[in-house]
């Protein structure tokens, strides 16, 4: 059983693009996924045909396109199941289930949408970003920068920059762009810039201890943010509650604790106890 609206079907692989020694990009045909996928939402994917690992595992989706059918994923090779992702060829079929999860969302009279990714949290940034530059209508499309941190230069997720997207690294080693961590270039471009507060956004996606730095910064600059979560989500919509992170501390036992998979995986700022 899947939830209402989503699909599990076969999707199948049509190209692989390796984006580093241990990264890579992935584009798969299926229309409904394509049609859905909103930036932030992921998807479910069985990493090979047998069942092992037992466990599918979610991934971001990093771009969809509609009128072709497909969507594109974004992954390290961190275990087994995306060891095994990386060995799929094209033509190959996987179970998958999606597009699972809430999304980003605009906040009224911003005018400048700061994206800040940490290593693969990337791809729902990226996807975001190239969304935010194709809202047309009678508003006004924001200025996006984007912020990208890696460990060092030869571990930088090398993704096409789209027009229009102010992009800056920065590298722990600074053998590429600002040295330091993302979020200290976030601190150092703020303290150059000063970016309204009634106008501005920040938006995050990276490991939890740059998650945390970056939603301490957020809330004390009184910023408005959202923050998108990454962790194990066994079932993807809600179920197993695998993936439950502190969110209520108003309330009492298991009402403290939000789902990512659920009620997420994107939250704002101040929602979630990291």
């Amino acid at each position: 059983m899947t939830p209402s609206g989503k699909t599990h079907s076969p999707a199948r692989l049509l190209a692989v693009r390796r984006l580093s020694d241990s990264v890579f990009l992935q584009v798969y045909g299926q229309a409904h996924i394509a049609r859905g996928a909103k930036p932030g939402q992921f998807v479910q994917m069985q990493t090979s045909a047998g069942l092992d690992p037992f466990f599918r595992r979610p991934m971001s989706i990093f771009a969809a396109e509609p009128k072709q059918g497909t969507f594109s994923v974004v992954f390290a090779v961190v275990g087994k199941g995306t060891r095994r992702l990386a060995l799929a060829k094209v033509g190959d079929e996987l179970a998958v289930i999606g597009p699972l999860g809430n999304t980003f969302t605009l906040p009224r009279r911003c005018s400048h949408a700061i994206l800040v990714a940490g290593g693969v949290g990337l791809p729902p940034l990226d996807f975001w970003a190239r969304h935010l530059l194709r809202t047309g209508g009678k508003k006004a499309k924001p200025e996006v920068t984007l912020l990208l941190g890696a460990r060092s230069d030869w571990e930088r997720i090398k993704v096409p920059a789209a027009r229009g997207i102010r992009r800056l690294w920065s590298t722990d080693d600074g053998s590429f762009g600002f040295r330091g961590t993302v979020v200290d270039l976030l601190k150092k471009l703020h303290t150059e810039e000063r970016w309204p507060v009634e106008e501005t956004a920040v938006y995050g996606c990276g490991p939890t201890p740059m998650l945390r730095a970056l939603q301490e910064w957020v809330l004390a600059q009184g910023y408005r943010g959202q923050l998108s979560l990454e962790g194990l989500m066994p079932c993807g919509f809600g179920v197993c509650s695998g993936c439950v992170v502190s969110g209520r501390p108003e309330r009492e036992g298991y009402e403290r604790f939000v789902r990512v998979c659920y009620d997420g995986p994107v939250f704002e700022a101040g929602e979630v106890s990291l």
